[in-house]
């Protein structure tokens, strides 16, 4: 916004820029360009006679800025040793093999893990930079990569206590989002059992089909069994 006197100077030059080409037209060339010059410099001056004083919101804003930033550094500087040190072991685990939050979280606590007090461990899990979902997923991956799974049985494993932890949503984000084939799967799941025990193909669907067992669906059960070896 132009200030006060910016304005008053700039309505001047204009009165004097008029002045001076009407004294111009008129024959009177040094006067008038006289006039018709300082009205241009006092133009130029006006225009940049702007009013530089920050609005209250602006300044506000800065303000929170600078208050957040030092809030931030302040933190920083105030977390205990312990709690960093449980951070960069939650980044190491991360980085070797994929964790849920409540499963790392009893990694760094547990005996046979890092033995962290339960307020370092919560620290480190709440603020180590990793994006869950993915988590989720590299472990659907890799629980496929030793044993054939069905799409429950795998949401299972990914949800349980005595499995990955995942929540429900980031679990059901990883089976809806892997790449495999169920029906391959509950092929390869009634060669093992076929491998282990001789099975009639009413046993082995009721096996591979069951809820106790491996909750494959009907479609993907009948698939493994015609495509068994005659």
């Amino acid at each position: 916004m132009i200030g006060g006197i910016g304005l008053l100077l700039i309505l001047v030059s204009i009165v004097l820029v008029v002045v001076g080409l009407v004294k111009k037209s008129s024959g009177l060339k040094s006067k008038g360009f006289k006039g018709l010059g300082l009205g241009v410099i006092l133009l130029i001056a006006g225009g940049l006679m702007t009013d530089s004083t920050p609005k209250p919101q602006q300044q506000a804003a800065a303000q929170a800025v600078t208050a957040q930033s030092q809030s931030k550094q302040e933190e920083k500087k105030d977390v205990p040793r312990e709690y960093k040190m449980a951070l960069k072991a939650a980044e190491q685990y991360l980085a070797t093999m994929p964790f849920s939050k409540e499963g790392l979280y009893q990694q760094l606590t547990s005996d046979a893990g890092s033995k962290f007090p339960a307020e370092a461990a919560r620290y480190a899990v709440d603020n180590v930079k990793i994006d869950w979902k993915q988590m989720a997923l590299k472990a659907a991956q890799q629980y496929l990569s030793t044993m054939p799974f069905s799409k429950e049985g795998l949401y299972q494993q990914l949800t349980s206590d005595a499995g990955s932890k995942f929540p429900s949503d980031l679990a059901r984000y990883a089976v809806d989002n892997v790449k495999t084939d169920w029906n391959e799967n509950a092929l390869k799941a009634a060669k093992q059992y076929l491998s282990t025990m001789p099975m009639s193909n009413t046993e082995l669907h009721q096996q591979l089909t069951s809820s106790a067992g491996d909750k494959y669906t009907k479609e993907q059960a009948d698939y493994a069994i015609s495509h068994l070896p005659k």
